[in-house]
């Protein structure tokens, strides 16, 4: 014999019994199905998903895998795979949570064809119908399903069918249910399959490159590639998922990154990660020869987050130090002529006085400065550009003679 069974329709002032599955169905509080109905979001506030329900097969799909699109205040346990219900942990002694599947073309001409559910106790079920505007219930004792006879009204404008799990107090004190399958009466279009293509490191004020490399347009083609940097910037959208596109972010610490991927049936896959932002180096002023081509590329080899020391772009600094016959060597005027002060104006347009603890130069700049050994090192004139560099702010108190 064919087990008791009853379905609902929540209307405004209606509450009738549509279809008995054989015998007569038990005795239901007539008002239960009025306060669910009155618990559950309206079907136009329902949020539209934006990663796509795992395929059983092409045309069955399993909704427990993905969170709840929405839920009610207290009462839910989600797990992949699972979710409790617990209506004394809630407000209003109702818990429940809604599941979605989304993909199906505008057409309707796809639209779910049948439901399967299994839990320990029995549950409700509500289908979103938006033939009449308002919830369908049923509630299926244990393991159950049936097919629907109108599924393409089950289906909302933006394409997603919506089915709610609900257990209402006092008895059973927690439903557990472990499956909830949708059929649908042909094949989905598949959703895309989004890749986040993060670089190994990333420094605050250095670019980097980011793609969605490696994702599938699922069925049709990729429409757009959307990049949520996390970091309140404006979204970059780029129109193919091999395209590198750059960002730099401004500051250091944790950020949360999105990439979206949606194809021309307006399916989409997401990736989220949490991205450490490290902080460049700001106690170093890198200065080198930006007369010299080979002087440029070391600087910006030391200067490299990947193959340096991350310094600072806005702490890197290009001077043109006037020379001797000697490249090693720099009279004392065109020293302080050509690496001194501009040295010194750049730390202090810069702000960096106070927070710098040291000068690197590279190999273009010259390092001696030549002079008269007076056999007292107070009254030698030569000296080396480094440690002339170490009195970039002395006192005045050192004078140097001769």
């Amino acid at each position: 014999m064919a087990r008791p069974r009853a379905v609902w329709l929540a209307l405004p002032l209606l509450l009738a019994s549509v279809r008995c599955g054989g015998g007569a169905p038990g005795p239901v509080p007539p008002s239960l199905p009025e306060r669910m109905a009155q618990a559950l979001p309206g079907l136009s506030s329902l949020p539209v998903p934006v990663v796509p329900a795992r395929h059983v097969s092409a045309r069955q799909f399993e909704l427990l895998d993905l969170p709840p699109v929405v839920q009610s205040t207290g009462g839910v346990a989600h797990a992949p795979g699972q979710v409790v219900l617990d209506p004394a942990a809630t407000p209003d002694g109702l818990a429940w949570a809604v599941f979605a599947l989304h993909g199906f073309p505008p057409d309707h001409a796809i639209h779910p064809t049948d439901f399967g559910v299994a839990s320990d106790t029995g549950c409700w079920v509500a289908f979103s119908d938006f033939g009449t505007g308002a919830w369908r219930f049923s509630f299926e004792a244990g393991s159950g399903g049936d097919p629907h006879e109108d599924g393409a009204q089950l289906i909302s404008p933006a394409h997603v069918h919506y089915v709610a799990l609900l257990a209402a107090a006092p008895s059973p004190p927690t439903t557990t249910v472990t499956r909830l399958e949708v059929s649908t009466s042909d094949d989905l279009p598949l959703a895309p399959v989004v890749v986040l293509n993060v670089p190994p490191q990333l420094v605050d004020g250095f670019p980097a490159a980011f793609s969605a490399l490696g994702s599938s347009p699922g069925t049709g083609t990729i429409e757009s590639v959307t990049f949520h940097w996390g970091d309140g910037t404006p979204d970059d959208v780029a129109l193919d998922p091999t395209q590198v596109v750059t960002h730099t972010y401004a500051t250091a610490g944790a950020k949360s990154l999105r990439l979206t991927v949606r194809n021309d049936r307006l399916l989409s896959d997401a990736a989220q990660a949490q991205v450490l932002v490290a902080p460049a180096m700001r106690d170093l002023l890198l200065v080198y020869d930006a007369d010299s081509p080979d002087d440029l590329d070391l600087a910006g080899y030391y200067a490299s987050p990947v193959t340096g020391r991350a310094v600072d772009p806005a702490y890197v600094l290009g001077i043109h130090p006037t020379e001797a016959a000697d490249p090693e060597q720099i009279t004392r005027g065109n020293y302080e002529l050509t690496i001194r002060d501009p040295i010194k104006a750049f730390i202090d347009a810069g702000g960096f006085k106070d927070t710098l603890k040291y000068i690197l130069l590279c190999k273009g700049i010259p390092h001696k400065i030549p002079g008269l050994d007076q056999g007292d090192g107070w009254k030698s004139t030569f000296s080396s550009v480094d440690s002339e560099l170490t009195l970039l702010y002395a006192d005045g108190t050192y004078v140097h003679e001769g």
